[in-house]
């Protein structure tokens, strides 16, 4: 019996390893014993030179888990090579799309827990609608078991897909939600898997965010359709000196299926605006895109190119998922240099907001 518990173990270690086109925790990476201990009482791995358990510490815990959920995803999470670092300061070096969690105790250096997403936090969810008072956890937006949306993401129980090129690497697929450049996996050796730089968002049929309906699960009247309850009162005319569309009597700021340059205040790039922003900034926040001209960083974007009626904002073009050093992981940039998971340095809210609107005076820096 005891020989057969250790080749039963090397074989689950052998599945770990696996090399697939996607995200951990699911399919062949998907081990049990990574988080889970029967007995609440081991002392030693595994044996077979594979899985090396941590010491067990506070419990046992509920679902048989080797800690408790936060700390036990922080495990592998928060300091350790080949797996994406998601508290404080990146331990990997690279610019991380969703930017870095905080802790509700502030015991994060630099990173306090007004900036984005606080672990442990259970308050009222912001915007949330009925209320929703409930304990910030990894497993609030990732399914801890996998899943087939993009990052195993999965919340509340809201039917939402997110979708990624997990096919064919390198090769953009129009009719899902997430263009990854390079497809390998951090543990593949992929040097860029979570990477800003490695991510650029479609908007299949031109149909809205497949991310704000995730993000609205919680935070409800945050965002929502045109015309609907959450936007306000929307009006709507011919605008042909910006060559689309108006919108007027926003209530709170569009997250979807309102094209920057069918935007009243969108800098556009035109005989009308000539310091425009977002056209002429070389380094500019993510949005959507139906026919992927979002275009590339420290390039221009030209008005046949790529001003095609569908660049879009969404909640990460303003927002990092996870949070960052800014208050509510706001992404600071003036579009002058390469972005941070902060923005630029030195840059400012207002700039921020010029990079797409024109209103006010231009502030030093924005272009």
């Amino acid at each position: 019996m005891k020989k057969l518990f250790f080749l039963a173990a090397a074989f689950v270690a052998l599945l770990g390893v696996t090399a697939f086109a996607g995200d951990y925790h699911r399919g062949a990476t998907l081990i049990c014993n990574d988080c889970h201990v029967m007995h609440f009482s081991q002392s030693h791995d595994y044996g077979d030179g594979g899985y090396e358990a941590p010491a067990l510490t506070s419990g046992p815990n509920e679902a048989l888990l080797r800690a408790p959920v936060n700390d036990l995803c922080l495990t592998c999470h928060d300091g350790v090579a080949g797996a994406p670092d998601v508290l404080g300061e990146n331990f990997n070096g690279y610019t991380r799309n969703a930017g870095s969690l905080n802790e509700e105790d502030n015991s994060v250096a630099g990173y306090p827990n007004t900036g984005g997403h606080s672990l442990g936090y259970e308050g009222n969810v912001p915007g949330s609608n009925p209320p929703i008072q409930d304990t910030l956890e990894c497993s609030s937006c990732h399914s801890v078991h996998g899943g087939a949306n993009y990052r195993n993401l999965g919340a509340r129980g809201t039917t939402f897909t997110v979708t990624y090129n997990n096919v064919v690497p390198g090769t953009n697929d129009l009719t899902r939600d997430v263009y990854q450049r390079n497809n390998a996996h951090m543990f593949e050796g992929g040097t860029n898997h979570y990477a800003t730089s490695n991510i650029d968002y479609n908007e299949p049929g031109n149909s809205g965010s497949a991310y704000a309906t995730m993000c609205k699960s919680c935070h409800t009247d945050f965002h929502g359709n045109i015309g609907g309850t959450e936007y306000g009162t929307t009006v709507y005319d011919a605008d042909t000196t910006a060559g689309g569309v108006r919108w007027f009597g926003f209530e709170r700021h569009p997250a979807a299926y309102v094209n920057l340059n069918g935007s009243t205040y969108f800098r556009a790039a035109n005989s009308t605006r000539p310091a425009a922003g977002f056209a002429k900034s070389l380094y500019r926040p993510k949005v959507m895109s139906a026919t992927g001209a979002w275009g590339a960083q420290n390039a221009l974007l030209t008005q046949t190119a790529n001003f095609t009626s569908d660049l879009t904002p969404g909640c990460m073009t303003c927002h990092k998922s996870h949070g960052n050093q800014n208050p509510f992981g706001l992404i600071y940039a003036n579009g002058s240099a390469e972005l941070t998971e902060n923005g630029n340095t030195g840059a400012t809210y207002a700039q921020m907001c010029q990079q797409c609107h024109s209103m006010g005076t231009l502030l030093p820096g924005v272009l």
